[in-house]
């Protein structure tokens, strides 16, 4: 009796590994069939496919919760892959699927655990600290132009003024307009084509906004405008060692911007651009008014009184600009180089 009990309990727990091990047998003998030329096969290729299916789909079934009892995958999941791989691939492909699953999850369980996945640091001081795996190098405190001027390595140069293309035309004209003049002729012709093809790119955006606010179909032609004289402005920056282009360049924006204000007088941002243009052609009493207006329509204080404190300055009030400048918010007057400027009109 007792035997009879173990029995019963040896055939439970391995049921399905028998059923794996008896329907993987009928794929073998199935595959047999199919492949060997001595063996008849069944009575037509249909009734071989139709229990090639039947078998692979309870193969399937029977070694996916088979294996879903040993391994931390999901049973319907196992089906899936264990029938598409055996229906594809008659024979093997199912047994081989079961075998790779079961030899994965082995490997899995007994691999070697380290004692700390993850390593917590501290944070380095940033921003000069080099990486261990990195050789320590003195960093480089001088600006470009300064390197361009000095450094005797011109590869480095030439990787430092491809980049800057992508920085903005105000800040990286400065060295574009040294680079041109640098000795290594890779320097100067990459500065020359990279300063060329941003004016052709300017001037082609301004071409096209000029056609769209002259269309009857624009509906705010005012930020239209206001965007050609932003344009004109960049482009005066980029060509600004020429005089007669710089003057030609300045009436242009000069005229985009004032049709930006004409034509939506409540856009704070067209007022501002307008007196910036105004103040760079030293016309005061004009950049005066549209600063005001700026300010009147909402633009932050921090934004305008530094300008309204050169057009004092170009005034000859030089006491109002001490007094526009220490009108500024602390925390404002904090940032190079408006910070030396303050210092210098406390």
């Amino acid at each position: 009796m007792r035997i009879s009990i173990r029995v019963v309990a040896v055939l439970r727990k391995y049921a399905l590994a028998v059923l794996v091990v008896l329907l993987g047998s009928v794929q073998l003998v199935a595959l047999w069939q199919l492949i060997s030329p001595s063996v008849p096969l069944l009575q037509s290729k249909i009734a071989w496919l139709v229990l090639h299916t039947i078998t692979t789909l309870l193969f399937a079934v029977v070694s996916g919760y088979w294996l879903g009892g040993r391994t931390s995958l999901q049973p319907n999941s196992l089906v899936m892959l264990i029938f598409a791989m055996a229906i594809t691939m008659p024979g093997m492909g199912g047994i081989a699927s079961v075998i790779a699953l079961l030899v994965g999850n082995h490997v899995w369980l007994n691999r070697v655990a380290l004692e700390t996945d993850f390593l917590i640091t501290e944070n380095p001081s940033l921003p000069f600290t080099t990486p261990m795996a990195r050789k320590a190098t003195v960093p480089d405190s001088r600006g470009l132009v300064e390197q361009l001027r000095y450094s005797k390595d011109p590869d480095v140069l030439y990787q430092k003024v491809l980049s800057s293309k992508h920085v903005r035309n105000s800040i990286s004209v400065g060295v574009f307009r040294e680079a041109v003049t640098h000795s290594d002729e890779r320097i100067r012709l990459t500065a020359y084509q990279i300063l060329d093809r941003k004016v052709s790119d300017l001037n082609l955006e301004i071409q096209r906004l000029e056609a769209k606010a002259k269309s009857s179909e624009v509906d705010s032609p005012g930020v239209i405008w206001l965007q050609i004289a932003n344009n004109y402005w960049e482009l005066l920056t980029l060509e600004q060692g020429d005089a007669i282009a710089r003057k030609q360049l300045l009436k242009k924006a000069e005229n985009a911007a004032k049709q930006s204000v004409e034509i939506d007088p409540g856009n704070r941002n067209a007022w501002l651009v307008y007196g910036r243009v105004c103040l760079a052609g030293r016309e005061f009493e004009e950049a005066e008014q549209a600063f005001k207006q700026a300010l009147d329509l909402g633009m932050p204080n921090d934004k305008v009184i530094p300008y309204l404190a050169e057009v004092a300055f170009g005034k000859r009030q030089f006491k109002k600009v001490s007094q526009l400048l220490n009108s500024l918010d602390d925390a404002f007057k904090q940032y190079p180089p408006l910070k030396q400027i303050v210092e210098y009109w406390a």
